[in-house]
């Protein structure tokens, strides 16, 4: 019995030693992102340095999953190197364009080229807190941004309420499908954070930001959900429409005078951008129809219902600008004058081709 317990011991010692030698060597060649600075807590933005690939699952004429690879100053990389740029492109997952290969996304094709700092998921608000974190962190800061966001703030009126879309107090959650950030808090055991241990670092890196993510699948998944729920009757989506235009639309132009505001203080021209969408009855997908509309109350919107609340988004987007003399491009005109089916591969996100379209919209604008 003294000799397994001498032998268990001298087992574990080795272990220890092992894992010691390995956090040692890790802390002196790797570099532990999760020691960066963060961000400031209201800024949303993808990690530095990410290499990880996004699965097309056949939605696209390409053999290979698409290269997302982020630079140093966490802008999405275009696939080669943009030194000095100082026009942006600010936006959820739209601007993202994950599914859009390196060098095609709309923000690449721009005339100039804009650097894409697009995050899925990001809100108006988000884009506010990213241009200011933005023009302290780059050099040269940003001279000229294109901002574009619509079907993430009707989700979040849908699934929060018009009273929590307010910049102060601003919470969003750190994470999203394709990315972890920088620094992490989660505490493991004992008050220690992964951030504590260059192993259990590493080993979060991996997991996360490793491997092909899989985009599409949830889509499908998601859309047949969608399917098997009622549809929400007219007079509750009178209700809803009159809350969304006397409560939310509100509290989103105070969002828009803020930006404004802020952008004219920083010396930065803005350009706003409506979005596109596949709300329309006339659709024709180009493989299936992944079209998702929003749920309300257990029961979801449909296509016109969504439609007309997109509408009216963009058309206070275009109406502030053109009241504020700021530059607006109506890319949903643009694009819907189009066959839109080829264009998108769902809802709002753009096929390569759809890409293409969007940016000669902008160009072709500018």
């Amino acid at each position: 019995m003294k000799k397994i317990l001498s032998l268990v011991a001298v087992n574990l010692l080795i272990t220890l030693v092992l894992l010691l030698t390995i956090e040692l060597a890790l802390r002196l060649a790797w570099h532990n992102p999760y020691l960066d600075a963060p961000l400031d807590t209201s800024a949303r933005l993808h990690a530095k340095n990410l290499d990880i690939e996004v699965s097309s699952e056949g939605y696209y004429p390409l053999s290979e999953s698409i290269r997302f690879h982020t630079r140093e100053d966490r802008s999405i990389s275009n696939g080669f190197v943009q030194v000095g740029s100082t026009f942006i492109a600010l936006g959820g997952s739209t601007t993202e364009s994950s599914l859009v290969p390196e060098g095609d996304r709309w923000p690449d094709l721009l005339a100039p080229a804009a650097l894409n700092f697009g995050v899925s998921g990001n809100y108006l608000i988000d884009s506010y807190y990213n241009l200011i974190h933005l023009h302290e962190a780059l050099a040269p800061p940003p001279d000229t941004a294109t901002i574009m966001h619509a079907v993430n703030d009707l989700g979040f009126f849908v699934n929060r309420g018009a009273e929590n879309f307010e910049i102060n107090n601003w919470s969003h959650r750190l994470e999203h499908p394709l990315v972890t950030f920088d620094n992490t808090n989660r505490v493991v055991f004992g008050g220690v954070k992964i951030s504590s241990s260059s192993v259990m670092s590493l080993i979060t890196y991996l997991r996360n930001n490793s491997g092909v993510r899989l985009i599409i699948e949830p889509s499908v998944a998601l859309k047949e959900a969608r399917d098997n729920m009622s549809i929400l009757e007219d007079v509750e989506f009178q209700k809803l429409k009159s809350e969304f235009v006397n409560e939310f639309l509100p509290k989103r132009l105070s969002v828009y005078e803020q930006i404004s505001r802020t952008s004219s203080r920083l010396r930065v021209k803005l350009i706003l951008l409506s979005q596109p969408h596949a709300f329309v009855k006339d659709y024709t997908p180009p493989i299936q129809d992944l079209r998702v509309t929003p749920v309300w109350s257990g029961r979801r919107l449909t296509i016109t219902q969504t439609s007309e609340l997109m509408d009216l988004l963009n058309e206070q987007t275009l109406n502030f600008a053109q009241e504020n003399s700021i530059k607006s491009i109506d890319l949903a005109k643009c694009i819907g004058s189009q066959e839109v089916g080829p264009l998108l591969y769902d809802s709002v996100h753009y096929s390569m081709q759809g890409s293409k379209a969007v940016a000669e919209c902008i160009n072709g604008a500018m």
